[in-house]
């Protein structure tokens, strides 16, 4: 049996990140509907999470998806092929 986990990829401000968790806002309010910031840096840091975004529901947690580096290896091969 395969599992496939697939990730929410979200783009703001030109950074994509990928959602690793959603936390509605009542988990994260006291009774008065404050947001307690301690509580939401708990979960952040339990879900290895660095970078929080709200929308009107709740909170995501996500990772920075870090741009692509290209590497190109150089090849030191000599070929005894002549140059056409």
């Amino acid at each position: 049996m395969q599992v496939t986990y697939l990730n929410k990829l979200i783009k703001h401000n030109n950074v994509w990140y990928k959602q690793l968790k959603y936390l509605p806002e009542h988990n994260v309010t006291d009774k008065g509907g404050n947001v307690r910031m301690d509580v939401l840096a708990m979960w952040r840091d339990y879900v290895g999470a660095d970078h929080v975004l709200r929308d009107q529901m709740g909170f995501m947690l996500c990772e920075t998806v870090r741009d692509a580096e290209v590497i190109i290896e150089q090849s030191n091969q000599t070929t005894d092929e002549p140059n056409v």
